[in-house]
């Protein structure tokens, strides 16, 4: 009786009366050498697809860092001139000489107010030792036909 189920057992000997159904189903297979070779290779590709993918996503990253940068120094001046209520301009603004007080001094062309003064440099007190017809200028309040007396 022992004999009886162990042929039992066997694959050869097992047949089923009936097939039910016929299905298939995913089961380990050995690779063969070219099988191998191929899977490798296809492994080096996806390696460095995956290389390329970091490489463009380390760029992405830092262009958006660089985005946010200058996002958020915009925020800064902008809630900067809101607190300060007032912002930087371009203003069109003439430096006129002031030999009196040896200074060039910085005014508004639209409102003629004063912004800033500073010592008259070298080149432009010059001017005062040059002729007008050379270059230099008078002193104010000096006028042409004065100088010739």
């Amino acid at each position: 009786m022992k004999k009886e189920l162990e042929a039992k057992a066997t694959p050869a000997s097992y047949r089923p009366a009936e097939v039910l159904k016929t299905l298939t189903e995913l089961l380990p297979v050995p690779l063969t050498d070219a099988e191998k070779l191929e899977v490798g290779l296809q492994l080096a590709q996806e390696e460095g697809a995956l290389g390329d993918q970091e490489s463009m996503a380390a760029t992405v990253k830092a262009d958006l860092k660089a985005r946010e940068a200058q996002i958020r120094a915009r925020i800064s001046m902008l809630s900067t001139q809101l607190r300060n209520g007032q912002r930087l301009t371009d203003v069109a603004v003439e430096v006129r000489a002031d030999f009196e007080r040896n200074v060039a001094v910085y005014v508004r062309v639209d409102n003629g107010k004063e912004v800033r003064s500073r010592p008259l440099d070298a080149s432009e007190r010059q001017g005062l030792l040059l002729p007008p017809e050379a270059g230099g200028e008078l002193p104010s309040g000096v006028t042409k036909a004065e100088e010739q007396e």
